[in-house]
């Protein structure tokens, strides 16, 4: 049977992160910024989504009894499973979470779900936990798992469809990572050089992938990169993280 899951909880109790986890095959989330906006869709997509995914899963501020019997009465005598999942969560937890998430609003409590006139609805139950050190210098920079610069061309061919093949130059590679450098000044500004060389030669390398194009021409082209979880240890190592970063904090 075809699942429906609503995820409640404040925010910073974790459902977001829950969401992007999901990565299974035959499962779609989607994020809401109102619990109306996620209504008005479903009752207009819902054949749509259920035709086309096993699982549904809905991340919008359900936040109140009304909210999730607004939920299972667009979804009432349909053929699916509904689930709510609650993230139990502590609001002093759900705050250090949202700390440097400047667009989440104030914590506050939300309701159980209670089931007790839906039928064929479950409720189960999943902890928040407390953010890492990682996590939160991961907010506060607003840093992907992968730091990268704009890429450059190191050249090859292209072609088109009446068979010409021509030679693609190369670009110029910058001469630094720009994105690298204001990080690092934007993190802790009084860097020495020493610390800084070490730091750009252990984690910076250069990437490169291949473009190819439909008649057979491909360019190579590269970019900067360095892992934020190790640019994270190695600060961290050298002392250049603020304790409220540190684990343990």
């Amino acid at each position: 049977m075809k699942k429906i899951s609503i995820l409640c909880g404040p925010s910073g109790s974790g459902k977001t992160r829950y969401a992007k986890e999901q990565t299974q095959r035959k499962v779609k989330v989607i994020q809401y910024a109102s619990v109306e906006k996620c209504s008005n869709d479903l009752v207009k997509n819902f054949q749509v989504f259920i035709r086309n995914y096993d699982t549904l899963i809905l991340d919008a501020p359900f936040s109140n009894q009304k909210d999730y019997e607004s939920m299972y009465l667009i979804m009432q005598g349909k053929e699916v499973k509904i689930e709510f999942i609650v993230f139990d969560s502590s609001l002093d937890t759900c705050a250090w979470n949202n700390r440097y998430r400047s667009h989440t609003s104030n914590v506050h409590e939300i309701d159980i779900p209670n089931i007790t006139n839906m039928p064929h609805a479950v409720v189960t139950h999943k902890t928040t936990k407390r953010k890492s050190g990682y996590d939160l210098f991961k907010d506060k920079f607003n840093l992907p798992d992968q730091i990268t610069s704009m890429s450059w061309s190191l050249g090859g061919t292209w072609a088109d469809c009446w068979g010409n093949v021509s030679t693609a130059s190369p670009s110029s590679q910058p001469v630094s990572f720009v994105e690298f450098d204001e990080l690092l000044e934007k993190i802790c500004p009084d860097i020495t050089f020493l610390k800084y060389k070490r730091i750009y030669n252990e984690l910076v390398d250069i990437d490169d992938n291949v473009e190819s194009d439909y008649y057979g021409g491909s360019i190579t082209y590269a970019k900067y990169r360095c892992n934020s979880g190790a640019l994270y240890r190695l600060l961290d190592e050298l002392g250049l993280l603020d304790d409220e970063f540190k684990e343990g904090k």
